[in-house]
């Protein structure tokens, strides 16, 4: 919590493409329903209903071996599908021509259970966006002894993911 008594979710990658590469803390308001973000500088940016939301998608991802990521889709008013792609181990795209409008545009993810052994790793993810057409989601293991990272397929599972894209 934060000394107002918001919930904090802190990104550790970026989430928004934009060129400051910026870090956002995202915050559920005083009533628990409304959720917003807090840019470095202390600007919020909510995302309610009334904030300009142009466009919503909300799935439900899971990957295996070489497989593709398959989304299980609960919301989608994006300009169309996104196409998910496996690019090499632990590393996935998806590309839809034109959604995500610069600045505009954000991520939010949740993880699926994950059942580490041995139990000194941990997995961490990561997402953000490419370019206006694309966002990138990338599953690595930290081996917590030596800090060494390495990219890792099948850990997509259950994962929510929703992409907000404003006017």
């Amino acid at each position: 919590m934060d000394g107002t008594g918001n919930i904090l979710i802190e990104i550790l990658e970026t989430s928004v493409y934009n060129p400051a590469q910026e870090n956002f803390k995202i915050f559920f308001a005083d009533d628990m329903t409304t959720i917003k973000a807090k840019k470095s500088d202390g600007t919020i940016i909510p995302f309610d209903s009334n904030s300009g939301i142009k466009q919503v998608y909300t799935a439900s991802l899971n990957q295996s071996g070489v497989n593709d990521p398959t989304a299980t889709i609960f919301e989608n008013n994006l300009s169309g599908s996104i196409v998910w792609t496996r690019d090499g181990v632990g590393n996935y795209t998806g590309t839809l021509t034109g959604a995500f409008t610069d600045t505009k545009s954000f991520i939010m993810f949740s993880i699926g259970y994950q059942n580490l052994s041995p139990l000194n790793q941990a997995v961490e993810y990561s997402a953000g966006f490419n370019d206006e057409d694309s966002l990138f989601i990338s599953v690595a293991t930290r081996d917590n002894t030596t800090g060494a990272t390495t990219l890792q397929d099948g850990f997509l599972f259950n994962t929510l993911i929703k992409i907000f894209v404003y006017n």
